[in-house]
């Protein structure tokens, strides 16, 4: 969207990727703190495909 001298990015739940990636690594944290730690794996990994850049 168009505004004077600047432009306004209208974005969707879940289409930010920071957004995305800290959602994800919220709940993977969340869930490595249950009897059974391993569920977090299909969070932490979806939370490391949002990633861009080195880790560190």
């Amino acid at each position: 969207m168009a505004r004077p001298n600047a432009y306004e990015l209208q974005l969707g739940q879940h289409e930010l990727d920071v957004t995305e990636f800290e959602r994800l690594a919220g709940a993977g944290r969340a869930m490595l703190a249950t009897p059974d730690p391993a569920n977090a794996i299909g969070a932490l990994a979806g939370a490391l495909a949002h990633w861009r850049g080195a880790v560190g």
